[in-house]
């Protein structure tokens, strides 16, 4: 779950987010699973050939047209945290991982 609100842009946060997912995403075997929900005031999960909010195994193909998507996401509007997280929490993840620069509003 990663903040793409509009304060990502500063101290290139956004893409120093968007370099370590996809390092994380290609440590990754083809048995594992994975899904990436950006967020600002809207959710934006990863959605790939028919794989609306569910978790996607970590094929090379997965992995590849995550990639194209990530590269996409450009931080704009403001912050809310909580649809984000509770979507996440929906998939029932074993590991979640949350990262946002903190700015407003308040965690």
């Amino acid at each position: 779950v990663i903040d793409c609100s509009a304060s990502m842009q500063n101290h290139n946060a956004m893409r120093s987010a968007k370099a370590a997912l996809v390092a994380s995403l290609q440590s990754l075997v083809d048995t594992q699973q994975f899904q990436v929900i950006f967020y600002n005031q809207q959710t934006h999960l990863l959605r790939l050939r028919g794989s609306e909010t569910k978790l996607l195994f970590a094929t090379e193909l997965h992995k590849t047209l995550a990639r194209q998507q990530i590269s996409g996401i450009q931080p704009d509007l403001g912050t809310d945290h909580l649809p984000a997280l509770k979507l996440a929490l929906r998939l029932q993840p074993e590991v979640l991982f949350f990262l946002t620069d903190a700015d407003e509003p308040q965690l």
